[in-house]
């Protein structure tokens, strides 16, 4: 460190450096903690510092490391959520954690004020599933400063009532999809037979399927994020690895001239289905069926594992079909998985799976409310 000083009114003099990209400056002797009042002071203080270094706590000065605001900033800065998230956690940070913490020395802060802190979201009338969102998001951040604490604040325990799941029957589901267009069915079969995240369905790459081999299957490695970016990783960073069902192959060879398997042309060019296009599609698709109103996530996702609860599999076989461990040989543990997940897949119910040939376009006036010719209406 390069050490210099300088009088900044008669007889009162600082000695300044720059510590860990932080420009210190001090003004008093640490021998007798009186002010520097000579060239003396000064030259004594530096030859101190050169030879036993400079501790922050000695001086009585707070390392900006240790600044509430400032670690708040590195662990945005550094944290390795999805871009929508971090969005999230920002606000999060900015209206909540920032106006309630300030710039305190995050050393000090302890499980009172922790329970302050809650108290204060208390104070805003917000619902418990936020104020627990909230919770869980200030224990990440000191999680993460771990290292720079000896122990880490205690968090009270919060629990949230859930809300019941909403689901839909499989003829449910059947009615809706009438009033969906015949050029959309494909993804929309794709996440009611597998129960995917509607994410997964829209990153689904074409390289990802593997149609010749016996037996066929698929492998979820990648989602489309909300602003159309491929992410080479799913939401649990584990690969999916599912049998494509003889009676479903159709849903996967739509042909396409996009990378991605679900793909839809629009102004002469392919794109895939965003999250919000699916969502559309769903919503218009659902009012107009005169099925109670339920959104996508729930419809097929959720729909998926409560209609194999009721048919009596259990939770840990649907979990095999949500997610799979990671495989580093992948058509190997394919081979070995892929049989045994076919009748979970299918359902006891499964000759009711729409076969791309029996499709029917029923006569209905309302054949044009939804596209016209390609719709299913007809």
């Amino acid at each position: 460190m390069k050490f210099s000083f300088y009088e900044y009114k008669p007889k009162r003099y600082q000695v300044y450096f720059t510590y860990q990209g932080e420009q210190i400056h001090l003004t008093r002797s640490l021998a007798y903690d009186e002010p520097l009042k000579s060239k003396k002071d000064c030259q004594l203080l530096i030859k101190y510092l050169q030879e036993y270094g400079f501790d922050p706590e000695r001086f009585g000065i707070k390392e900006k490391v240790y600044r509430f605001d400032v670690a708040i900033e590195t662990w945005k800065k550094l944290s390795t959520c999805s871009r929508e998230w971090l969005e999230q956690r920002k606000q999060i940070a900015n209206r909540f954690f920032l106006r309630f913490f300030k710039q305190r020395d995050i050393r000090a802060i302890k499980t009172n004020d922790i329970l302050q802190f809650l108290a204060f979201l208390k104070s805003k009338g917000l619902k418990d599933k936020s104020i627990y969102n909230y919770m869980g998001e200030l224990r990440s951040f000191f999680r993460f400063h771990k290292r720079l604490l000896k122990e880490l604040p205690d968090f009270p325990r919060i629990t949230v009532q859930e809300k019941p799941i909403k689901w839909l029957t499989e003829e449910e589901q059947d009615k809706v999809l009438q009033y969906i267009a015949k050029q959309d069915l494909p993804v929309f079969e794709f996440m009611r037979r597998y129960g995917t995240r509607t994410n997964e369905a829209s990153g689904l790459l074409k390289e990802n399927v593997f149609l010749d081999n016996n037996p066929a299957y698929f492998v979820i490695t990648s989602v489309l994020g909300a602003t159309g970016n491929l992410k080479p990783y799913t939401k649990t960073k584990r690969i999916k690895i599912l049998p494509i069902l003889p009676e479903l192959r159709w849903i996967f060879e739509n042909g396409s001239g996009s990378q991605f398997v679900f793909a839809k042309q629009w102004r002469r060019e392919w794109r895939p289905y965003t999250n919000r296009m699916l969502n559309l599609i769903w919503n218009r698709a659902n009012k107009t069926s005169g099925i109670a109103l339920i959104n996508l996530y729930n419809a097929m996702r959720h729909s998926f594992g409560c209609q194999r609860l009721n048919e009596g599999f259990s939770l840990d076989e649907i979990r095999r079909v949500y997610s799979h461990t990671t495989s580093k040989t992948t058509e190997r543990y394919a081979a070995y998985q892929l049989q045994t997940l076919e009748d979970i897949i299918r359902g006891r119910g499964y000759k009711k799976v729409i076969l791309h040939q029996d499709i029917q376009l029923p006569e209905s006036k309302k054949g044009n409310l939804l596209g016209g010719k390609d719709s299913n209406l007809g």
